[in-house]
């Protein structure tokens, strides 16, 4: 689930100069009070007019913009389906673009740089750990992925970790972090093998668009994740007793559907996991943040269309993120909660107090629903947000902006957990 002005970015963009030409890369940033929100820009002149923007803190990559248009030294184009109408307007000099930026009425200043983001060096894996590429998933949907193995022999238990909402890479990186490296590592080092892949809407994400009418959570998360287990248990050097998912906010939200597809599992883990709908969720998120009020009426009218849905009627407007009703007529009635009640498997339930997307009150709903129920713990860090690194509590690109890692107090609660089981019958 993901961030502070949680809705993708619309944009125009003007430039000056008319000999120049905005086609090719631009990287920059939206000068957000307390924080410069990273943008990556890509416009291309031919056949028309076309281009993609991507949003690293808010897991946005390659949107498709629409209305480009070029008109001397101007330019202009925007994001379908975003609620709060955002514009770029600027002018071209030489390798910059200088403008203003509006959302639901405010206004903020930005600058893009001619050509790609600039390539932050990558960590070396830590010494003693050892990684090997693997293939997740079915054909045509491959995905590729990374297996982290401890040092010494196994078998070693094992924990594939499933994303967040958005089309995230393996690491599910996020500016200039990367959670799912973090805990691929920092797990390996403490004696667990962990599996982290690419979700299908990065990796397939131009073979998805003739897919999005039929698009649900489970061809988006569950089907890859479940694959993705099934791969674990039968490897070479892994317990297949001993067998964990992993899943963070969304891939939280979805656990116990994973859990129903592959009930061998040892243990379900959730990190920031959702109790409520979605719908609501966004809409408190808008609130939370402080939105404008144009902004927030439009998610409340979209949550609104979400729970008036009807097979074979149409919405009457448009919903979150350009998503179409099948997403969330699939998910009308479903409750996290009472469908982990029907599962066996033991459960580990995580919460940041400083997250700004996943509040309180869905640790809550899981701590009451499943009270009294000895296979599970719960757990809160009062210093940690939603990426379980320290946080403010604030506007969440933020804190997402600034670099850190998964706290080591959250590494060794899992680890420990993990450690603590029993292995699962065969």
């Amino acid at each position: 689930m993901r961030l502070s002005f949680l809705y993708p970015l619309m944009a125009t963009v003007c430039a000056a100069q008319p000999l120049a030409t905005p086609a090719g890369a631009w990287h920059g940033a939206i000068d957000i009070p307390g924080v410069a929100l990273q943008i990556e820009v890509v416009l291309h002149a031919t056949p028309a007019w076309s281009g993609q923007i991507s949003i690293p803190a808010q897991g946005m990559k390659n949107y498709a913009l629409a209305e480009v248009k070029v008109e001397g030294a101007e330019v202009a184009f925007s994001l379908p389906g975003i609620p709060g109408d955002p514009r770029f307007k600027g002018q071209l000099g030489l390798g910059v673009l200088d403008g203003t930026f509006t959302q639901g009425g405010r206004t903020f200043p930005f600058r893009l740089q001619r050509g790609p983001a600039p390539v932050v060096a990558q960590p070396a894996l830590p010494a003693g750990l050892t990684e090997r590429e693997v293939s997740v998933g079915q054909a045509p949907w491959l995905l590729p992925g990374t297996l982290t193995l401890p040092a010494g022999k196994g078998p070693w238990p094992s924990v594939v970790l499933v994303h967040g909402s958005g089309p995230n890479d393996r690491n599910e990186t996020i500016g200039p972090n990367a959670p799912f490296r973090d805990l691929a590592w920092g797990l390996a080092q403490r004696g667990i093998a962990v599996l982290r892949y690419e979700k299908r809407t990065k990796a397939h994400a131009a073979a998805l668009v003739k897919e999005r009418t039929t698009l649900t959570t489970w061809q988006e998360t569950v089907l890859d994740a479940a694959d993705a287990a099934r791969l674990l248990q039968g490897m070479a050097g892994l317990d297949p007793r001993r067998v964990f998912v992993l899943g963070h906010s969304l891939g939280g939200y979805l656990l116990p559907r994973v859990g129903q597809r592959v009930p061998f599992v040892a243990g379900l883990i959730s990190l920031a996991g959702p109790a409520r709908p979605m719908e609501d969720l966004l809409v408190e998120q808008m609130a939370y943040l402080g939105a404008p009020e144009q902004i927030q009426a439009e998610s409340r009218a979209q949550a609104a269309r979400i729970k008036a849905l009807e097979p074979g009627k149409d919405p009457g407007g448009p919903l979150p993120f350009g998503s179409q009703p099948a997403y969330w007529l699939d998910l009308k009635g479903y409750d996290p909660v009472q469908a982990v009640r029907a599962l066996p498997q033991p459960l580990l339930i995580l919460q940041g107090d400083l997250d700004a997307q996943v509040r309180a009150a869905d640790f809550q709903l899981w701590s009451k629903g499943l009270e009294g129920r000895g296979n599970v713990k719960f757990r809160r860090f009062e210093t940690l947000n939603h990426l379980f690194m320290p946080g403010s509590g604030q506007v969440p690109a933020a804190d997402y902006q600034k670099p850190g890692h998964v706290d080591e107090a959250v590494l060794a609660e899992i680890s420990g957990w993990i450690h603590g089981l029993a292995p699962a019958r065969p």
